[in-house]
């Protein structure tokens, strides 16, 4: 695929005669022209942070952790940005939050495989993070937390560069990884190939224990599990800019990914009465087995008219593939060892194809002003398949027809929406409204089932901000938001999770809407320090959650639902400035009360709690060629519908050095104090408590290894570790 991109790129630019030193490409999703864009340039190379007028823009290219793993190790360095031990992403608290790839969709990202990719697709392929807190009505509102959008990296230098990184990690982790890329005046090719191995053992322990008395049952249960997992992927992407005209440009897109994990458990469960004696014991192994594929393509035609109009088409295709075959087997060893096992068998194959086409105008108007038009269109149609058997052994299973099930959901939207940008004196505001019409027609072949549901809502968004001089503005927004539910939370059918859980869906669910307000203050001074503050509150209605009820034999029951009404409201501070020539410090909290009122599904009326997180990271110059991190994370307790989340904090360290301007070597040591771990309680309706904890040995040291080649410089002092020409 890369070698075929190459190819192209000599055939399409053969002809042309190459400058010795062109000026570097813009970048594919660089703001528009009329943007309004703070950023500090520090010795010429890229500002570290970007500020326009509804989004914040993050490089990563430094970022020691995150060149070293996955895309999650650098998003916990961010502001605003938070990521759990399981890969789950939230932005301010909210987890309904949709990442994109340079502003497009992406089938690597979406739905329920978001956690992994984010836990497995390597940092280096990008550098560039935006966060839109409130985006504008240009984006969807399928995320009502909030976008991400995750930048790639560009080819750097003339001609032909490429780079190679080699990684050994402890525990059998490593990867490989290699970027090609082509430069000329007229034509930018990039491609990337990645191989990552990446096992992990998590220890759960949960208990479980029963109101009343002796006699009524009381007493608790104790399940020990300890979970292995043996996964491995590759992903690769060919992406292409080139200039057909001066008025006419022409950029495409192919991303492909294949990631393997086997997975053992070993689970023992034992049952005491209240008053000690053991009541019942018995052992549980388990495997697991998931393959995901996906590759989506994404074609871009740009047309000038003039230097005040343009009209872009952008098409995009995609399909995943995921397929999950479990098996588990029960065996009881008290009060009657040698009773008859119990074992069963879970399967899902889920096919999802997705088509988006979106047009937009952009038009400047008199003085400062501008328009911008848009029209999207998508269709996600999914197939899944659900299985489920009984039996005596692995092997000897028996289908049960209660848990097998066949779902087709086709998702369509039709969007328009309309921006008016315009700046007046030190005042710069942007204003627009958005309408979405959203259908789905779910059916269930073997029930017989169908449901066909419509959503259509008018969205308006507004940013402004206000230059008060010296570096220092003020900004406010507001955005209204929502998330429809999908087939899997609309379907009331129960489907086997796991061996210890089983979901439903609710067909009368709701929308989730949201309404979010934010009030801000920014200084940026010299030398790069830089403040900012961010009063923000959102309004959740019709939230969505998870009712739990215990079914028995150490099976939960969990139950999508509109749990009620939930509010975020809080402060982010963000601090980023140098304590000398050497050491710079990036400091970023938020303090947030967070409330949740679920009184419509009988379970306590409400809830609040004070609580936040925050990110630390330390960059010390040793010398020219030597850099030491240290980065520190803590995300503080969540509450759910029926418990809360405590506070989990970790740290990672990292060191590079610069053999010479095409090779270096990077040691990063992640989760030293081995702190990551997730620690969960739950209250159910019956009075049992459920108090979880899961330790994920993400504790490990590596070595990552550098080589640039290829290319020349676009400067004298062009840095082949970041890409960009220093001072």
């Amino acid at each position: 695929m890369i070698i075929a991109a190459y190819l192209l790129a000599w055939s399409l630019d053969g002809a042309q005669p190459q400058d010795p030193a062109p000026p570097a490409k813009p970048a594919a999703n660089a703001p528009p022209s009329g943007t309004v864009v703070q950023g500090v340039t520090v010795n010429g190379k890229t500002p570290d942070l970007e500020v326009s007028i509804d989004r914040r823009s993050y490089s990563i290219l430094n970022d020691l952790q995150g060149q070293a793993g996955s895309i999650s190790d650098a998003l916990r360095n961010i502001p605003s940005i938070q990521i759990d031990m399981s890969g789950g992403v939230s932005l301010r608290g909210d987890s309904h939050v949709v990442v994109l790839i340079d502003g497009k969709p992406s089938m690597q990202f979406s739905g329920s495989n978001l956690a992994q990719a984010i836990q497995s697709t390597p940092a280096n392929q990008f550098e560039r993070v935006e966060v839109m807190t409130n985006p504008s009505a240009e984006f969807r509102v399928y995320g009502s937390g909030g976008i991400i959008n995750l930048i790639t990296r560009k080819a750097r230098g003339a001609g032909r560069t490429g780079t190679f990184r080699a990684q050994l990690g402890s525990q059998e982790r490593g990867s490989l990884a290699g970027t090609f890329g082509y430069n000329s005046n007229r034509l930018s090719v990039v491609g990337d190939l990645n191989y990552r191995k990446d096992p992990q053992t998590t220890h759960s322990v949960d208990d479980l224990s029963f109101p009343g008395s002796p006699a009524a049952g009381a007493g608790n249960e104790t399940d020990r599990t300890i979970t292995g997992v043996h996964q491995s992927g590759a992903q690769g992407h060919v992406g292409l800019d080139y200039d057909l005209s001066d008025k006419t440009h022409f950029s495409g897109a192919v991303r492909s990914l294949y990631h393997d994990a086997s997975t053992s458990t070993a689970e023992g469960l034992t049952a005491f009465a209240a008053d000690g004696p053991l009541q019942s014991q018995l052992e549980r192994q388990g495997r697991d087995h998931v393959t995901q594929a996906a590759g989506e393509v994404t074609l871009d035609l740009r047309h000038k008219f003039s230097a005040d109009r343009t009209l872009e088409f952008n098409v995009f295709a995609g399909d995943l593939e995921i397929s999950d075959a479990q098996s588990n087997q029960t065996v009881p060893s008290f009060p009657s060892a040698g009773a008859p096992s119990q074992s069963e068998a879970t399967g899902q194959d889920i096919s999802t194809k997705a088509v988006d086409l979106t047009v937009n105008y952009q038009q400047s108007l008199s003085g400062r002003a501008k328009l911008k038009l848009g029209y999207d269109f998508s269709d996600y149609l999914t197939h899944d398949t659900d299985t489920a058997a009984l039996g005596t052994t692995f092997g000897d299973f028996a289908p049960d027809p209660g848990l097998f099930h066949r779902f087709e959901d086709d998702t369509v939207s039709n969007d328009a929406f309309v921006t008016y940008e315009n700046t007046i004196g030190s005042l710069n505001y942007l204003a627009g409204l958005r309408y979405e019409y959203t259908s789905l027609r779910l059916t269930e072949t073997l029930a017989g089932f169908r449901l066909d549901p419509n959503y259509p809502e008018l969205y308006p968004t507004l940013h402004v901000s206000y230059d008060l001089g010296g570096g220092a503005r003020v900004t406010g927004s507001y955005s209204r938001k929502s998330s429809v539910p999908s087939y899997v939370q609309l379907a009331p059918f129960q489907l086997q999770e796991s061996s210890k859980l089983i979901a439903v869906g609710d067909p009368d669910l709701r929308p989730q809407v949201t309404n979010s307000y934010e009030l801000g203050y920014e200084h940026r001074g010299e030398g790069g320090a830089n403040v900012q503050a961010t009063l923000y509150y959102r309004q959740i209605d019709d939230a969505f959650g998870f009712v739990e009820s215990d079914l028995g034999n150490d099976v939960i029951l969990q139950k999508t639902a509109n749990v009620g009404k939930q509010s975020n409201g809080g402060l982010e501070v963000v601090v980023g400035r140098p304590i000398s020539s050497k050491i710079s410090v990036n400091v970023s909290g938020d303090v947030y009360e967070t409330s949740l009122d679920t009184a419509n599904v009988g379970l306590q009326r409400r809830r609040t709690v004070v609580t936040g997180f925050g990110h630390a990271n330390v960059d010390w110059q040793v010398t020219p060629k030597d850099l030491a991190q240290f980065n520190l994370f803590v995300n503080g307790e969540r509450l759910l519908p029926q418990g809360y989340v405590l506070p989990t904090y970790g740290a990672n360290i990292g060191y590079r050095h610069i053999i010479d301007n095409r090779l270096s070597w990077t040691f990063v040591v992640q989760d030293p104090f081995h702190t990551l771990r997730n620690r969960t309680v739950l209250s159910l309706p019956g009075g049992e408590t459920i108090r979880s904890l899961d330790i994920r040995d993400t504790r490990s040291v590596s070595l990552t290894l550098v080589w640039n080649f290829g290319g020349k410089p676009t400067g004298p002092n062009f840095d082949f570790v970041s890409g960009e020409t220093g001072g």
